[in-house]
């Protein structure tokens, strides 16, 4: 059983759910229940034929209040996918602006739709698929209709070749390689000493499909066993049970047609008893010219009318329990990295008659901490499964932590280190039927100290006249003094202007109230927004990261001056931030007289933006542009530019201004692209005449800081904030950057709102 939970979870590693069934023909659509949401069920084809429809199908998907269907947008890849088609929002009639959005469908009133998306090519996409691969479809709502409910489901498919292959009529169990070769293998065989094992193949071809595969059939009598024979041996192997190929001569080898298809009936062994352990291994890549490497092995087979039976005839066990809500908790029993600890918890119950306990998937620090190898899963950020006593549900186990090192058995991907931690525990969707779960438990290592950027609070919500506290704030020369906390708390410092927007000065900084509960923060130019604005703390004490302590109004003063360099070659390091979404249309432009030397001013007039979106930046026009990321900053250098030199920076995938700046002595600009959803997205520089000088790709990191203002006597204006897709993801993603912000209709651009914990993560 663990053998085919771990190979589930490889299968659909980082989708919405795990689907622990035998893989059909190509094209056949697998049912999922919602994850984020159970009300929901969707549909998804397994297998995508080159150049075919992607049909995708729900059920259950409405609005909050039930009134009407939701509006599903849909991804690929993530976002990987642009169209270059227009996609109509189906309730406004609005054109879609962010091309990352491949579709968008409106459910009926009972919550139906069913939607046909084109296949990807280069004349319709930023993508062209090929055989073989594996993608991915996101479904979306939350942001395309008022009242709508945030879900985010998704699933996984492997691209095939044209042409639909043809099931066979017996019943069978259908296997598909990751290159769309299928195999369909009987699933029932005769007990005794003369019974047949059914066999059907379709497209086992080498790399280049000039010619068919050379397949090898095992046969297994246990996990770890295979049945031998003693003469005839093919392939030079006694395990390989039969062999399959063009060449079809001698004992033991059947055909495979210039296709790469075949039916044939190979003897079973002798001696075969009812209910016995009997599974069939088909793989390639090992003894044709170019061939592919195939690895195909199925469930246990039906062996004389009574299928296997795992507990070996033991009567199973139902799970019974008087918690009614699983529970777990974690003592550190050896301190430090590398250390050990007891993870205890009850009432972890399958529903299930007959089903004992749980089987539960261990994440740390909600898979910011990734293993370094497969050992325990293909999902390397589950870093152990464990089984809840079949009985009671209870479980004790110790978990040995990550070694503090980037390699090795107990390495991890980034390294660990000490202080607050936590464990996530996982349930239901690594075995069959089980209930969904998602438990935390918390742990420090070493001296404890909060880290990351909590998940921001929503302004209307959460920072009211009620829960504002004791909270007080003053300034003094360069520095913000923040009094009426707790002494000893740790506490994080945001800013929130009155446009409900937070902004994180402070990065990750945490500060720690001194005895009299002041926390002092340092300032500089820009670090508070001119005039009236909300100091906002929040916890950092364990199990209560991100509580609201407390928020009081400061005023600064507003200022309209500018920052002028030193001299013009030197100017002073002048941070842009991309606004908080991007503009929704081009402003009035003029083209800029070409100036003969540097001027000591930013141009007043903006330029055009170079192209309508990031489909007309290509390798063609990057330029001598490149960058380096650091955080929320990422610093450009335009290699052929010139020290002092003004130039004009946009954020796409949809042009958004981000304004003038000088290029310091280096030849570089820096931009914060804490505003932008996380993910990819590309930054255009240009020069005063309004030429393109190249481009650069960038990260978001869908955080928010303030820069310094920028060098500019025409103000970019302030675009509207934009709710994201971000709602519903767990605060890990904050932390760790562990999934994608869908920002619909706002391109680039990310307000920041509020995201609640859902009710359950996947280990996914």
């Amino acid at each position: 059983m663990r053998r085919q939970v771990a190979a589930a979870v490889g299968a659909l590693a980082g989708t919405a759910v795990f689907a622990l069934t035998a893989l059909t023909a190509a094209g056949a659509a697998q049912d999922y229940p919602g994850q984020g949401d159970p009300a929901v069920s969707y549909s998804v084809p397994q297998s995508v034929a080159v150049g075919s429809l992607i049909h995708v199908s729900g059920t259950g998907w409405k609005v909050a209040d039930g009134s009407a269907g939701s509006v599903v947008a849909f991804k690929l890849d993530d976002g990987g996918v642009s169209t270059t088609r227009s996609i109509t929002n189906p309730v406004t009639g609005a054109v879609q602006g962010n091309k990352t959005i491949y579709g968008i469908v409106q459910a009926s009133a009972g919550g139906a739709w069913s939607a046909d998306l084109p296949f990807p090519t280069s004349d319709n996409s930023s993508a062209s698929w090929a055989v073989g691969e594996t993608h991915k479809i996101t479904m979306l709502t939350g942001s395309l209709i008022t009242g709508d409910k945030v879900r985010s489901e998704s699933a996984q498919f492997t691209v095939v070749a044209a042409g639909s292959p043809e099931a066979p009529s017996w019943a069978n169990q259908a296997l598909t390689s990751a290159d769309g070769a299928i195999a369909w293998v009987g699933a029932a065989v005769d007990a005794g000493d003369v019974a047949t094992i059914r066999l059907k193949g379709y497209r086992w071809l080498n790399t280049t499909s000039s010619s068919p595969s050379v397949i090898a059939i095992k046969l297994n009598k246990s996990a770890s066993q295979q049945y031998s024979r003693s003469s005839g041996v093919v392939l030079d192997d006694p395990t390989i049970w039969a062999e399959l190929s063009a060449d079809d001569t001698g004992a033991h080898v059947y055909p495979v047609d210039g296709s790469g298809n075949f039916d044939v009936s190979i003897p079973a062994p002798t001696g075969l008893a009812a209910g016995q352990y009997l599974t069939v291994s088909v793989f390639s890549g090992k003894f044709g010219a170019n061939d592919v490497r195939r690895s195909l092995v199925s469930d246990p087979l039906v062996v004389g009318g009574v299928a296997y039976d795992p507990d070996g005839g033991t009567p199973r066990t139902t799970c019974s329990t008087t918690v009614t809500t699983a529970t777990a908790s974690a003592t550190v029993i050896k301190d430090g990295v590398g250390g050990t600890v007891r993870l205890t918890g009850a009432g972890w119950c399958h529903p299930g008659t007959g089903q004992g306990g749980s089987t539960i998937g261990i994440k740390v620090d909600d898979g910011t901490y990734s293993r370094l190898d497969t050992t325990v899963s293909s999902n390397k950020t589950v870093w152990a499964i464990i089984d809840a006593n079949a009985e009671n549900g209870t479980f004790s186990t110790d978990i040995a932590l990550p070694d503090g090192t980037t390699t090795g058995a107990r390495g991890s991907d980034p390294a660990f280190t000490t202080g607050g931690h936590s464990f996530t525990l996982l349930s239901g969707s690594l075995k069959a039927g089980d209930t969904v779960r998602s438990v935390k438990a918390d742990f420090v290592i070493g001296a404890y100290r909060p880290s990351g950027i909590p998940a921001p609070l929503e302004y209307h919500e959460d920072l009211t006249a009620a829960r504002r506290g004791h909270l007080t704030a003053s300034v003094g020369g360069s520095k913000l003094t923040v009094g009426g906390l707790a002494p000893g708390a740790w506490t994080y410092l945001s800013v929130y202007g009155t446009d409900g927007s937070p902004r994180t000065p402070w990065g990750e900084k945490w500060f720690r109230a001194d005895t009299r509960g002041r926390v002092v923060a340092s300032l500089s130019a820009g670090t508070l927004p001119a005039g009236r604005a909300k100091i906002v703390a929040q916890s950092g004490a364990r199990g209560h990261v991100g509580d609201l302590l407390g928020w009081t109004w400061i005023t600064t003063a507003v200022t309209t001056t500018t920052t002028t360099p030193s001299h013009p070659g030197t100017p002073s390091p002048v941070v842009l931030t991309v606004p908080a979404a991007a503009t929704t249309s081009t402003p009035t432009t003029s083209t800029p007289t070409p100036a003969s030397s540097t001027p000591a001013q930013a141009p007043l007039t903006r330029p055009a933006a170079p192209t309508r979106d990031d489909s007309g930046l290509t390798d063609a026009n990057a330029g001598q542009v490149s960058s380096s990321q650091d955080g929320n900053v990422v610093t450009v250098t335009v290699a052929d530019g010139k020290p002092g030199q003004w130039v004009y920076v946009y954020a796409y995938s949809t042009p958004t201004p981000v304004g003038w700046i000088q290029l310091d002595t280096r030849r570089q600009l820096r931009v914060d692209v804490s505003r932008l959803a996380f993910g990819n997205h590309k930054l255009a520089v240009l020069a005063t005449d309004g030429r393109l000088l190249g481009w650069t790709p960038v990260t978001g990191t869908a955080a928010a800081a303030v820069a310094a203002p920028s060098a500019s006597n025409t103000p970019v204006p302030a675009a509207r904030t934009t709710r994201t897709e971000a709602e519903g993801v767990s605060s890990g993603w904050w932390a760790g950057g562990a999934a994608l912000a869908l920002v619909v209709g706002a391109g680039t651009g990310a307000g920041l709102s509020r995201r609640t914990r859902p009710r359950h993560v996947e280990a996914s």
